[in-house]
């Protein structure tokens, strides 16, 4: 925590930086803007998306098991706090100044017209949430919901015949607020959204061919029983669980290092001497 405080000292002595899209846990700090869920305009059987639309399919391993799973719940349901959803990021020297996140999430038969998601909350942890050594360093304010290109469908091969497509899942991002800057290190991110009724899906990240996105896929569910680990079982449910990790964009900046505000500093000097 000392970390995160000193750290928020310093970024407001920077003054003037303005946040911009920073990272993608999808494509880290190199493509800050890529969410990773696109599969392309056209299905693993062949059928085009509406124009101006992509598919996100559910994948499969070529072996004849496809992701059983097209969103894990997000949603309020009850009083026990569940559900919510949990992944980590790593953030590089000397630190981020974050200041806005972006989630996805679907409501299966919503038109594309109307506001599903309507509120969120949204924390950001110094480690793993489901460990109770693990502490909220920050929390986000819900900004609003958009539309996305992205059509939310299940595997259209696999199992043969595989799933009709269909445009009944259209994918939303949703938008939270932040103000903290974080020192290097781990840390972890859970959210929850709000609908106006029923429930809300967050799809997983999704690669072309793959049934997960990377080795080492960890994100969380937390659950009327406690935290889970975010896991498909296959369709058909023979096939290996395989563990699903989530799309997620940060906005911010990188706090400039202690000598690059120095040399900010003097560059003001200079500049007001000049104008002098």
């Amino acid at each position: 925590m000392k970390n995160v405080l000193i750290l928020a000292v310093v970024a407001g002595t920077a003054g003037s930086a303005i946040a911009a899209p920073l990272y993608s846990n999808r494509g880290g700090t190199a493509s800050p803007t890529m969410m990773g869920l696109s599969t392309g305009p056209l299905t693993g059987s062949g059928v085009a998306a509406p124009a101006g639309f992509e598919w996100s399919e559910c994948q499969n391993d070529g072996a004849g098991t496809a992701n059983t799973v097209a969103g894990f719940t997000s949603s309020p349901s009850g009083t026990t706090g569940a559900f919510r959803l949990a992944d980590d990021f790593t953030v590089t020297g000397p630190g981020w100044s974050l200041t806005g996140l972006r989630v996805f999430g679907y409501q299966t038969g919503s038109l594309p017209t109307a506001t599903p998601i309507t509120g969120g909350s949204v924390n950001i942890w110094d480690g793993d949430p489901s460990l109770v050594t693990s502490s909220v360093v920050a929390t986000g304010a819900f900004a609003g919901m958009s539309n996305t290109n992205l059509y939310r469908v299940f595997s259209t091969t696999t199992p043969p015949p595989g799933s009709a497509p269909g445009t009944t899942r259209l994918i939303r991002a949703i938008d939270f607020t932040l103000s903290v800057s974080l020192a290097p290190g781990t840390y972890w991110i859970d959210f929850q959204l709000v609908p106006v009724s029923g429930s809300i899906f967050t799809p997983p990240q999704t690669e072309p061919g793959t049934r997960a996105f990377v080795t080492g896929s960890n994100a969380k569910q937390r659950t009327t029983t406690g935290w889970v680990n975010m896991i498909d079982t296959g369709n058909p449910a023979a096939g290996p669980d395989v563990a699903q990790d989530l799309p997620f964009l940060l906005d911010g900046t990188i706090i400039p290092a202690p000598g690059a505000l120095a040399l900010l500093g003097l560059g003001g000097l200079i500049a007001g001497r000049r104008r002098r």
